[in-house]
């Protein structure tokens, strides 16, 4: 329905039915679905991320002018934004020390990017830094947690914003410096780890977060019937 709407409206071409549509179209309704059926909080910041994600993806799929670039990124960087939100929901504790460590990780990867790329980036140079930026403070959240004490789900977590973070790095080459798309199949591989692994770990931080409630629910029972 998008692409009719774009190609009967604003005159753009519909995206040829290759592997790479079909990829970029259903990646993310397929992790959307494995939230939907192993999550019991279902998230509204989960959810609005998730669409977001599909919708950079379909702008991707369209033949379009440069202008039309910005609805991408900015339609990536809501997504992270709302995911950077609900991690910080689930996570109320701050260490800096460890956070330190994290900003030195993903500042120095965020400032030897942009300075390859920031000159070419024209009137995308505000966007992609805050976008950038963006994801450079919620990945330095997730070395924080994996540094302070380490387990399966905040490993998973780093990784997944890690992954998020290299595709964004590939598409920027991609439409920056190459004529063709030669990152096309990893993008979309980086993606799919990225966001399969983060929804993997905000699922365990809800249960934990249930199970934390179920608690002191019946704590709460236990003295009313002690008293």
């Amino acid at each position: 329905m998008l692409f009719f709407f774009l190609d009967m409206d604003l005159n753009f071409s519909l995206p040829p039915l290759t592997f790479e549509t079909i990829i970029n179209t259903l990646l993310v309704p397929s992790v959307f679905f494995y939230y939907w059926f192993n999550s019991k909080m279902k998230s509204n910041f989960i959810l609005y991320a998730l669409f977001f994600s599909w919708m950079g993806n379909l702008f991707l799929l369209i033949n379009f002018n440069p202008e039309f670039q910005k609805w991408i990124v900015s339609s990536f960087w809501i997504s992270n934004s709302l995911f950077f939100i609900q991690f910080i929901n689930f996570k109320r504790e701050y260490f800096f020390r460890e956070h330190l460590l994290g900003l030195i990780f993903y500042f120095s990867y965020l400032i030897v990017f942009l300075t390859h790329v920031f000159s070419s980036l024209g009137e995308m140079k505000l966007l992609a830094l805050v976008h950038g930026l963006t994801t450079a403070v919620f990945g330095s959240f997730t070395v924080m947690q994996l540094f302070k004490k380490t387990n399966t789900t905040k490993l998973i977590l780093f990784l997944g914003v890690l992954f998020l973070s290299i595709k964004d790095v590939m598409l920027t080459y991609n439409k920056r410096f190459f004529e063709e798309e030669v990152f096309s199949i990893p993008i979309s591989i980086f993606q799919l780890l990225g966001l399969f692994l983060l929804i993997r770990a905000f699922i365990n931080l809800e249960r934990r977060e249930q199970e934390k409630f179920y608690l002191r629910k019946y704590r709460e029972k236990f003295d009313k019937l002690a008293l």
